[in-house]
């Protein structure tokens, strides 16, 4: 799989070259573009929503198609995640208890709340979103889209920012704090006023360490501003619970 997608655009044989990093990256976010709510795209839209001319587009359909990571319907004259897809995603899976164990505190959050509810993890540079539940009875929600990265003003990313993490967008620049709270907070809100949304997030310990942020998104006028109100308790609750819920850290470092 590698091989094919780094061929696209290498003409040396260094594999850090910038061309061949620009074709692993550009690969990766044409797989990104698949989601629940659109599961299939045409030739002309995924070239387009990248920016490709149609021949660029072409030949990375075309690759990730034999690494087998993208499927072509003939009939229909579109494309689809490939079935290898299922494999990382079990693979994946197989390598995070952390979800299975948040699964049924998401689930019963977003019952209780009717917010949506959200998991992420630190991978390299920033948080992404690995989990969502927004399986509400409400009539609008808010959607959050697995695998997105979030920026360093998300109510999740303070969490990681406080336990000094530093978050890296996509334009290069860095975020962290200039002092790092001795005793971080459980609890943190975040209001997107130009969106009308409102996030509130908490940690989820493996020990001493911060393993995940599990948050509540949902408009400003059902979430309040307020550390202390009743859903901010029901969500520390519920991280606290996924926390609980986790392998120790001595047991976990002797799996490892």
């Amino acid at each position: 799989m590698y091989i094919t997608i780094y061929s696209l655009s290498m003409r040396n044989s260094d594999p850090d070259s910038k061309n061949g990093i620009q074709s692993i990256e550009r690969a990766a976010a044409i797989l990104r573009m698949f989601t629940t709510a659109e599961p299939r795209m045409t030739m002309t839209e995924i070239s387009s929503r990248m920016g490709l001319s149609k021949a660029t587009g072409y030949r990375y359909v075309s690759a990730l198609r034999s690494a087998g990571l993208l499927r072509h319907d003939e009939s229909r004259g579109d494309y689809s995640l490939g079935t290898l897809i299922l494999n990382f995603a079990s693979a994946a899976l197989a390598g995070l208890p952390l979800i299975s164990t948040a699964e049924p505190v998401m689930e019963r959050l977003v019952r209780i709340t009717g917010e949506t509810a959200v998991l992420s993890i630190w991978d390299g540079g920033s948080p992404v979103v690995v989990r969502v539940n927004d399986n509400s009875e409400r009539a609008v929600t808010v959607r959050v889209r697995t695998g997105y990265r979030l920026g360093p003003n998300a109510a999740q990313s303070q969490i990681y920012l406080e336990h000094g993490f530093t978050i890296r967008t996509n334009d290069g620049n860095t975020h962290a704090l200039d002092s790092v709270p001795d005793n971080p907070g459980t609890v943190y809100v975040h209001t997107n006023p130009s969106l009308g949304t409102r996030t509130v997030a908490a940690p989820v310990y493996l020990g001493s360490r911060l393993e995940a942020v599990l948050g509540l998104i949902g408009t400003t006028s059902t979430i309040p501003d307020s550390l202390d109100s009743d859903i901010a308790k029901a969500l520390v609750a519920g991280a606290d619970a996924v926390s609980s819920g986790l392998p120790d850290q001595e047991s976990s470092d002797k799996q490892g």
